[in-house]
């Protein structure tokens, strides 16, 4: 398979699929596993993680970055770490550094799974493209199959 086709997509709300299309969330917190590896693109959803609209004190109207269900951007995910509710924000300090955990949304770490595995998903080379491609079907919440070239 050619190295530049991008076959799935991970689906997200802004402004995180904004953040990891640029390279600056690098470390993503989840709740499961995937053994999805290599290109991958980044599919911005119309929705916006509210308590971050709240926190800046910013409105949908305020905050018209538009890409619903728009592909804007690819990444590699090149690894997933296994940790703890417990290790997980040092197991972030140690892959990010002290910026990077300060900079992490606490409220986005599903902490509610105590006693279970969480997930750091790890990303590279994050490109955002110059134009958002628009995506017709999804399938399933996490994922989006795809067959693009990446820009």
């Amino acid at each position: 398979m050619d190295k530049n086709v991008i076959t799935n997509s991970l689906v997200l709300v802004q402004p995180w699929s904004m953040e990891i299309s640029e390279g600056k969330m690098k470390y993503l917190v989840r709740s499961f596993n995937t053994k999805i590896r290599g290109r991958i693109g980044i599919l911005s959803t119309r929705n916006y993680d509210k308590i971050w609209l709240n926190k800046f004190k910013l409105n949908d109207r305020e905050n018209k970055i538009h890409y619903n269900s728009r592909l804007i951007g690819s990444v590699d995910l090149v690894n997933i770490i296994i940790t703890t509710p417990k290790n997980v924000k040092s197991d972030l300090e140690r892959l990010g550094g002290k910026e990077y955990i300060e900079y992490y949304p606490e409220y986005f770490i599903p902490y509610v799974i105590t006693g279970k595995k969480l997930y750091i998903w790890v990303f590279d080379k994050a490109k955002r493209w110059k134009e958002p491609i628009q995506v017709t079907k999804r399938y399933g919440m996490q994922w989006c199959k795809l067959d693009l070239i990446d820009e």
